[in-house]
């Protein structure tokens, strides 16, 4: 991977580059046009790899241990808990244990969604054998394992828990589904699962975390196209640009012959950052055993360590 030279070019002048292909950069309309032909180009730039030059390591995130919440009011049949403390601290999509659960449920909205400071709303209402009719007030205890991901999230590179010192595994819902008896059994994660990033824009931590923690998330973010500079390493601007004058001239009438020149040239340019996408010249590329991973130094032919099953 070459290094991260940084365009210096501004998106207004490549949009006018672009829409120079067609003779038209002093056009306002023709360059506003260049302009969704940039942003196309950098939607095909994003889906066709995870590039290198975009992974990024995000600020730590708090893992919050179980935490008490005193004084709740519930009532049979009702769905949701009043009379909480204005900082209870419970977010959507924690998930509470109380005695007007039979196992647990999922927080789905809090204060201004549900009401008032200090009301926790539920999908399910309370198990009405678990509570007497009257009001009462319990002591539930509440768990977060959903953590917010960054908002320019493309793909996990890797995850780790700072505080246990263990590196998540990602692992499928369904395996895990199939694999355990209890949802809400907290201990320390030892997997993710990217299920919910689509619906939640959040990440999950299985188990849910006994602990306080701290969890760092490296990641491949998404190319923005409304950066300025351009948000592409300066020796693969061309490329970019390229497929965007390809795009640009598709819909003009007498341009395919421009048009597939450029195109031509931008997939020629794609090919040369996938190779330069495949790894660095400092690269180990031997085979190297799993338990050799958790001990870097001792080399890969030794097999003094290994996990006990």
């Amino acid at each position: 991977m070459p290094l991260f030279a940084r365009s210096t070019l501004a998106s207004a002048t490549a949009c006018h580059q672009i829409a120079d292909a067609a003779g038209a950069s002093g056009d306002a309309q023709m360059t506003a046009r260049a302009g969704v032909s940039l942003k196309a180009a950098y939607q095909h730039f994003n889906n066709f790899a995870n590039w290198d030059f975009v992974r990024t390591e995000a600020a730590t995130v708090l893992v919050t241990a179980p935490f008490s919440v005193t004084g709740a009011t519930a009532s049979a049949n009702a769905n949701f808990l009043t009379n909480l403390p204005t900082g209870h601290g419970v977010l959507p999509d924690d998930f509470i244990q109380g005695p007007m659960f039979s196992v647990a449920a999922r927080v789905t909205a809090t204060a201004t969604a549900a009401g008032p400071v200090g009301v926790i709303g539920f999908a399910e209402t309370f198990n009405a054998s678990l509570i007497s009719t009257a009001a009462s007030s319990y002591d539930v205890t509440a768990n977060r394992d959903f953590y917010d991901v960054p908002s320019d999230w493309k793909q996990p590179y890797s995850v780790r828990m700072l505080g246990a010192q263990t590196t998540l595994q990602p692992i499928g819902r369904r395996m895990y589904d199939r694999s355990i008896t209890s949802e809400f059994e907290t201990s320390t994660p030892q997997y993710y699962d990217i299920f919910g990033i689509g619906t939640k824009s959040r990440i999950r931590l299985l188990r849910p975390p006994a602990n306080t923690d701290r969890l760092q998330l490296r990641y491949y973010r998404r190319m923005i196209y409304t950066e300025t500079p351009l948000d592409i390493p300066e020796p693969y601007e061309p490329y970019l640009l390229a497929w965007a004058k390809w795009h640009f001239l598709m819909d003009k009438a007498d341009a395919q012959e421009r048009a597939n020149g450029w195109l031509q040239f931008a997939n020629t340019g794609l090919g040369q950052m996938l190779k330069d996408n495949i790894g660095t010249p400092d690269d180990n590329l031997g085979f190297f055993p799993g338990h050799y991973g958790y001990s870097l130094s001792l080399g890969p032919n030794s097999v003094i360590p290994y996990i006990q099953d």
